[in-house]
């Protein structure tokens, strides 16, 4: 989490070359906030919002307030900027007679998921965390959006892990020995606990949430590209075709690798190069080479249950 939070990080890369979620997961997160008991679209929070990728493509539907926050001033820099084009876009959209919410305000601002001592008690109709949650303190953030979320509003949190090469166990392999098994390279770079819970797909997290009485109709869907549960028509599949030198600057906005980079800096290459120097002597890959990548994904939905 700290290395979000270093003034040397490169937010514009982490948005350019990070994954982006489906289009038609956005439906599903609409389709379950607007079955709720009032399914209102007032206000949106989204948590630990990067450069806004998780909440933008939800911004023509809120008429109130958006709100927006992240611990990393780098990536609260970067959303503004997106934000700000996107609200542009609604505009246009607006002007052309398409049925779009513009959001009277749009706030972001620096804070910690678990500390919202700024947003009113109940003032919240959806919440949206996207891979961020591995970083909270569960049982203060759980207490802190039962507070926050109206009756029957909607907590929604997912998150993707582990990049799979798809087609190509080889790589695979590779990957597993660069990025955990090898202590040389990015293994010991990982902050804990979170590396390990987000590696297990918050799975403590979500048995608390199914196990919790203050929130129903909660849904809890896991998908691993690798193992048995690869055909569930209601996964998140998230799929990206790169060529090996995008991957390599995907490879190097990771935490671990920005780590790594920050306490090699004489080093003739970065991470990313390191990674591609072994999957290049592996595969004789080059860097215009298009790999097919997709990758271990989760996602909550739930509801508050109403006093």
């Amino acid at each position: 989490m700290s290395a979000f939070s270093d003034k040397a990080f490169d937010a514009n890369q982490y948005s350019s070359f990070r994954p982006t979620y489906p289009p038609d997961f956005y439906e599903k997160i609409v389709d379950f906030h607007a079955k709720g008991k009032d399914g209102q679209f007032g206000t949106l929070l989204d948590l630990g919002c990067g450069p806004g990728e998780a909440s933008i493509p939800l911004l023509g539907y809120f008429k109130d307030e958006v709100i927006a926050t992240d611990i990393s001033s780098a990536m609260i820099k970067t959303a503004k900027t997106n934000f700000a084009n996107a609200l542009e876009d609604l505009r246009k959209k607006k002007k052309e007679g398409k049925k779009v919410q513009i959001p009277k305000k749009v706030t972001l601002e620096l804070s910690a998921g678990e500390d919202l001592s700024k947003v009113d008690s109940g003032s919240i109709d959806l919440v949206v965390a996207a891979e961020c949650v591995h970083w909270f303190q569960w049982d203060k953030w759980l207490t802190e959006m039962v507070r926050i979320l109206k009756d029957n509003g909607s907590l929604i949190y997912f998150a993707y892990c582990d990049p799979v090469f798809v087609g190509e166990p080889k790589a695979n392999e590779i990957y597993e020995k660069f990025v955990y098994q090898n202590g040389d390279y990015l293994g010991p770079y990982w902050e804990q606990p979170g590396r390990s819970r987000l590696r297990k797909l918050v799975k403590e997290l979500n048995d608390k949430v199914l196990n919790d009485d203050r929130f129903e109709d909660v849904k809890v869907r896991y998908y691993n590209p690798l193992g048995e549960d690869s055909s569930r028509d209601d996964k998140m599949l998230i799929s990206r075709i790169y060529s090996v030198a995008d991957f390599i600057k995907y490879v190097n906005t990771w935490s671990s690798s920005h780590k790594w980079n920050a306490t090699h800096p004489d080093d003739a290459e970065d991470a990313g190069e390191l990674f591609f120097g072994k999957l290049s002597k592996e595969l004789n890959w080059t860097r215009e080479t298009q790999i097919h990548i997709t990758w271990k994904t989760v996602y909550v939905f739930a509801r508050k249950h109403a006093d």
